[in-house]
This record gives structure tokens, C-alpha cells and sequence, in this order.
């Protein structure tokens, strides 16, 4: 956990096709150099149960004294991975996360979310790695 303002570095770059030119750029962010971060954190340890459906994960609990975020990433960690959907609403639409894969998004700043994850694997739970950063 950082306990003084540093740089923040994100960069996310997606690419398709082949490194002989012929590629077409899907993706290409870079945080700006001025960003600074105070508090960044991660638990690695966030189990969701077999056939488990919207899971609340509310991330003011998960971090305690945290009030806003800027970045928010969740990744499954579960071997062999089976995918999850997150959504933000109890119940509302999800986004399916392939196995193995993971949800990552540059956030306003605003109040922590809480997140509802589900498990469709029907045998398996699923474990989680989710990790903040704040100014």
C-alpha cells in the first residue's frame, strides 16, 4: 500500500493481427504522467462459491477507509479458471469475463462501487484477485 502520492502507470495496448505491419491497433491508452495515486491495494483471496449469483462485493468493505477510486481490476486467479460475470447492479446486466480473464476499468474518482459477481460454474468456485488504486 502506497502512504504518499506516487505516479500512476497505466498502459493498455490490444492489437490484432500479425508484427509484420499488417496489424490493426484496438486499444492504445496511456495514463497521463501528471497522475498520482495515495493508496493502491489488492486482495487476492475474493472466493465466489459454485452456481453463486450476483455476490455482492462491495469494495468499501473489502477496503477499509478507502471512499473513491480511480482504478478498479479483477482478475480470476482460479486454476484451472472457469470465467465469471460482473455486473453493477444486484441482478442487472453482467459482462461475461472469459476463464482465466479479467475486468479492468479507469474510474472517475467517485464513490466505490459495489460490484455483484456470479459463478456459472456449477461445481467449481471461483477466486479472485481485486486490486484498487486512489488518490
Amino acid at each position: 500500500m502506497a502512504t504518499v502520492s506516487e505516479p500512476f502507470t497505466l498502459v493498455v495496448q490490444a492489437n490484432w493481427g500479425y508484427l509484420d505491419y499488417t496489424t490493426t491497433q484496438i486499444a492504445a491508452y496511456q495514463e497521463p504522467v501528471t497522475t498520482t495515486i495515495a493508496f493502491a491495494g489488492i486482495d487476492p483471496n475474493v472466493t465466489v462459491a459454485a452456481s453463486t449469483s450476483n455476490q455482492a462485493l462491495n469494495l468499501s468493505t473489502t477496503f477499509p477507509g478507502l471512499t473513491s477510486a480511480q482504478f478498479l481490476y479483477i482478475e480470476e486467479v482460479t486454476n484451472p479458471p472457469t470465467g465469471f460475470s460482473i455486473a453493477l447492479s444486484n441482478g442487472g446486466a453482467a459482462l461475461t469475463v472469459a476463464a482465466g480473464g479479467f475486468f479492468a476499468v479507469r474510474l472517475g474518482g467517485g464513490a466505490l462501487p459495489t460490484v455483484y459477481l456470479t459463478n456459472p460454474n456449477s461445481t467449481t468456485s471461483i477466486n479472485l484477485s481485486v486490486g484498487v488504486a486512489s488518490n
